[in-house]
């Protein structure tokens, strides 16, 4: 856990944690410091992180000793950053913690599971079973291959994903064709 030291030894608590999400709020926690020091409470930093990466904070928060707070009437479709600072018995303030960038998005009340809608190639012969739906099945041991069999549809291949919902996705994995040696 990264937490940035002042000289008095009063620490930021880390941001590191969305519970809640809503259009138009967004539910944050993070950790008081360690080892306790001495401090009055917190102040939550806010605003919208404009298109160069650079924060803005436009909002100040006196959320007392609180490790919780939920920020209500944000904007869809706008970006925000987070940071909080611990409030000394002296007046002083620790550095920011840690940052959260989180974007108010339109969520759907009811998401659907994952699914593929649509493919441009797909091997489903019974040697192969690549169907395209094997993307999301969860199973390292099956593929989704291309057609291979009888015909080679040209590049570049293509699979749509309807996820569901509004959803982060961190990554995504390719391999290469598995060859007999």
């Amino acid at each position: 856990m990264n937490v940035r030291a002042i000289s008095m030894g009063l620490v930021a608590g880390v941001l590191g944690s969305i519970l809640a999400v809503q259009a138009t709020s967004v539910t944050l926690a993070w950790d008081p410091p360690s080892p306790s020091t001495e401090g009055t409470g917190y102040k939550l930093y806010y605003g919208p992180a404009d298109t160069t990466g650079s924060e803005r904070y436009t909002e100040v928060i006196d959320v007392h000793t609180a490790t919780q707070y939920t920020v209500e009437g944000l904007t869809v479709g706008t970006w925000y950053v987070f940071a909080v600072q611990a409030l000394g018995d002296d007046g002083k303030t620790s550095d920011f913690s840690s940052q959260v960038r989180h974007l108010a998005a339109a969520i759907e009340s009811i998401a659907g599971p994952p699914q593929v809608v649509a493919v441009d190639s797909e091997e489903t012969t019974a040697q192969e079973r690549g169907s395209g739906r094997n993307v999301l099945d969860g199973d390292p041991a099956t593929i989704w291959h291309t057609k291979w069999f009888g015909q080679a549809p040209p590049h570049p291949h293509h699979i749509i994903l309807d996820l569901g919902a509004v959803r982060t996705v961190y990554g995504s994995a390719t391999c290469r064709a598995r060859t007999a040696s």
